[in-house]
């Protein structure tokens, strides 16, 4: 018996040993492979639930936890090498409905992905050849209870389904944990009665254009324009921005704008991946018009910085496209700070070690006006303080939060015209914005137009201003980030034609594959209408 253990260990051993070597040589990214801790933890993990399984008395068990484990990983795997994306439930529900295309979309391809296909078959056979020709454990009690605890690990694989939790797939995390996520969720997802369907619009196209500028994106966090004096409000939060309308506004331009969500996690991916429909799951998966790959694609060097978690990308950015990228874990992320100034330092020490003559295309992710927002900037910032109820402390944090990013945007122009020549756009806007007592709501994640209401302002150097004459950015205050990421495709070259586009603004409540009706629809009229008068 003690053989039959020790021969059966050692197979399972390989075999998770081959999965993890399969992660790691079948990432599409350096940059996004764990932590040796991390690979160890996890495959640890897998080589225990494995085990139990394989010495379970039923060989039922193993093979279904084989099969999710081993062969769904490799699924995943082979799907990311095609997509250059890991899978979502919706991807599964279409493959099912849509098997023939699909089946012929990736025969015509297999090319890309034979070598990591071949790789989970072979390991996945393994696996059954382990459960039905390797002498299993002939102990009933233990056999009894690796049953037990067989059962018990599938049950808390489903437990966040159980919870309603939604799914993500998370960049931090090893891909066999996404692949049981993934799959487990949409098995949950088939048991749901409120189901509904994406509607099936007409697909967007893309056409060359002759510009190709320098971008660096700024996607800012939590910012309300309202508490910005660039937009009228009564402290001078922002100065810097002031004078640069006043000063220069040949150079700058600002809008109200209205963000694609209203939350983070929604505002992000819906901003950067260019799609006005609330329920367009289809042009949305498709990556098609994601700025990173559009970028890619006129050859642009391409950089994702963030002082944040990456999560909030998720699947909806192709790791392909992005030749460095780093968020908050990254270990060469600058250290002698936490604020967001250590973005434009990465940014300043990349510039000496990538060619910047080169055309870049550069997103950074800040963490300020974040809560808690006196966590986010330096001491000497701490400048509003008349507050005597809790409540009104917060403004006064919000607002010197808003105050240091003004010098952050200071800072990051001087560092840019340090770092190249070429016509380069700095762009700004928010994921969402925050609340201070409108209508008795603080925060964001309200679904209402004031959540909605973010920042968003532009600043050419070096001959870009020209770009300032796209038909994109209409002679009006308010400006939608679908708008924004139009004329910034623009700008690297792309001209992105959308044949359902409608003049109204909508904001996602959900991402588009988690419920076809989560979002909200604002009039346009009655947008501008709201948010000129603050200007």
């Amino acid at each position: 018996m003690k053989n039959s253990i020790a021969v059966k260990v050692l197979h399972i051993f390989i075999t998770v040993l081959l999965m993890a070597i399969g992660e790691y040589i079948f990432s599409t990214n350096d940059s996004l492979k764990l932590s040796f801790s991390n690979y160890v933890s996890t495959y640890l993990l897998v080589f225990i639930v494995l085990f139990v399984a394989f010495c379970s008395r039923y060989k039922t068990i193993a093979v279904i936890l084989s099969s999710l484990i081993v062969l769904g990983t490799g699924v995943n795997v082979v799907f990311n090498q095609y997509f250059g994306r890991y899978l979502m439930p919706y991807d599964i529900a279409m493959f099912f409905t849509e098997i023939e295309d699909t089946t012929k979309g990736l025969l015509s391809g297999i090319q890309i992905f034979i070598k990591p296909l071949l790789w989970y078959l072979v390991l996945y056979f393994y696996t059954l050849y382990i459960i039905f020709k390797v002498p299993a454990q002939s102990n009933t009690k233990l056999g009894i209870l690796n049953t037990v605890l067989s059962i018990l690990f599938t049950i808390a694989f489903f437990i966040p389904v159980i919870n309603h939790k939604k799914f993500e797939v998370s960049l931090h995390y090893s891909v066999v944990r996404n692949s049981i996520g993934v799959y487990t969720h949409y098995l949950g997802d088939l048991f749901k009665n409120n189901k509904t369907q994406a509607k099936d619009y007409p697909a967007y196209s893309v056409s060359k254009n002759d510009s190709a500028v320098n971008i660096i994106f700024i996607m800012g966090e939590s910012a309300n324009f309202e508490h910005m004096s660039l937009y009228g409000y009564e402290r001078d939060t922002t100065p810097y921005l002031k004078s640069l309308a006043e000063q220069h506004a040949q150079q700058f331009k600002y809008f109200s704008g209205v963000s694609r969500g209203f939350s983070t996690r929604i505002g992000v991916p819906l901003t950067l991946n260019v799609i006005q429909e609330p329920d367009n799951t289809k042009q949305l998966l498709s990556l098609k018009t994601n700025l990173f790959h559009l970028a890619k694609q006129n050859k642009y060097s391409t950089y994702y910085l963030s002082n944040q978690k990456s999560g909030v990308l998720a699947s909806l950015v192709n790791a392909t496209d992005i030749d460095e990228f780093h968020d908050v874990n990254s270990k060469i992320i600058p250290q002698d700070t936490l604020t967001d100034l250590r973005l434009i330092k990465f940014l300043e020490n990349m510039s000496k070690q990538n060619d910047f003559s080169k055309p870049f295309f550069v997103v950074l992710h800040q963490r300020n006006n974040h809560f808690a927002y006196a966590d986010n900037y330096p001491e000497s910032y701490d400048i509003y303080k008349t507050g005597k109820s809790e409540k009104e402390k917060l403004v006064d944090t919000y607002d010197n939060s808003m105050r240091f990013q003004d010098d952050f945007i200071k800072s990051l122009i001087q560092t840019t015209e340090k770092i190249t020549n070429k016509p380069t756009l700095i762009v700004y806007t928010s994921d969402h914005s925050e609340l201070f007592g409108f209508d008795g709501l603080w925060g964001h994640g309200a679904p209402i137009l004031q959540t909605a209401g973010v920042p968003i302002f532009m600043y050419a150097l070096n001959g870009a201003e020209k770009l300032f004459q796209s038909p994109v950015l209409a002679n009006e205050c308010v400006l939608g980030n679908y708008q924004l990421g139009k004329f910034v495709a623009s700008s690297i070259g792309w001209d992105i034609h959308n044949p359902n586009e409608v003049k109204d603004y909508f904001v996602n409540i959900t991402l588009p594959y988690d419920d076809a009706n989560g979002y909200k629809k604002f009039d346009h009229d009655l947008t501008n209408k709201t948010f000129c008068k603050k200007q």
